[in-house]
């Protein structure tokens, strides 16, 4: 059966979370004064002014000593996540306000050179979210960057190169490649976190991977993956027809992004977190 058309200009979505106030006026949304955890944590080693503009921030840290009482690795992180655990029970629930999804910042990662149908889908997905001012963010180092008729569409002549450093905040909406010193699934999921996407489509293939604790991770697969990867670990098998799968992503990114449903990664738990070392070789 084929899904029923929608458009994205057209779906109402209730858009909430925490953004830096600075944004607000971009995204149409109202903002908490607070900066994105996944900006912060994914550019810990590399501090910039920008981080001056993007709100109140109160930094804490845990010791972690061995040899003292309470001490360890695992002390540290229980600390830290009650710490959360009793500062997020004291906030108030975000609130919601009817949008659209060019307001959001849409993160796309594949796993493996794409059929002509699920391209073509992904280049109309894409063109919609631009064509209402949102954003749309492709790590370097993804195979769909080296598929000329994805880039080709996206970016005409202009030849691809790096338009946001890893974890640089989004400053200005539009299509961004962001640089990648890796092909690390997760570390460029954090990466694409941190500059700014609210929600990652992915095209997976053989298996699902991981989600993202700060990042709904959507997984779909192509039809010639039926039977190969199971149907409760990803959230869409594609067709071999574009319209039938622009119309399924489109709704798929719309119940999303307004809390109808959850990405399957995300109920299973099957979540992961990690940066990449940079230049620099911060750890984690």
């Amino acid at each position: 059966m084929r899904p029923a058309a929608i458009s994205l200009e057209r779906s109402p979505l209730a858009v909430c979370g925490a953004i830096p106030a600075r944004a607000a006026s971009s995204f149409a949304v109202s903002a908490r004064r607070s900066i994105n955890a996944s900006s912060m944590l994914a550019r810990a080693g590399s501090p910039s002014a920008e981080l001056a503009g993007a709100g109140e921030i109160e930094l804490r840290y845990v010791a972690v000593d061995p040899q003292a009482q309470g001490g360890g690795i695992a002390k540290a992180l229980d600390k830290v996540e009650a710490w959360f655990a009793a500062t997020l029970a004291t906030l108030p629930p975000a609130p919601s306000v009817p949008s659209h999804l060019g307001a959001l910042s849409l993160g796309l990662l594949t796993t493996a050179p794409a059929n002509d149908p699920t391209v073509t889908a992904l280049v109309a997905i894409a063109q919609q979210i631009l064509d209402r001012g949102g954003s749309v963010l492709l790590p370097e180092s993804d195979p769909l960057l080296a598929d000329r008729r994805f880039s080709s569409a996206l970016l005409g002549a202009v030849p691809p190169h790096a338009t946001l450093a890893y974890g640089q905040p989004l400053a200005t909406p539009g299509f961004h490649i962001v640089a990648s010193e890796t092909d690390h699934w997760v570390e460029n999921l954090t990466g694409l976190g941190a500059c700014g996407a609210h929600l990652a489509l992915t095209v997976v293939h053989q298996h699902a991977r991981q989600g993202h604790p700060l990042l709904p991770v959507i997984q779909v697969a192509e039809s010639a993956q039926r039977g190969v990867i199971p149907a409760d670990d990803i959230d869409l098998f594609l067709t071999d027809r574009a319209d039938d799968n622009s119309a399924a992503l489109a709704q798929l990114l719309v119940a999303i992004a307004q809390r109808d449903r959850l990405p399957a990664v995300t109920s299973s738990g099957s979540v992961d977190f990690q940066f990449t070392r940079g230049l620099l070789g911060v750890t984690t």
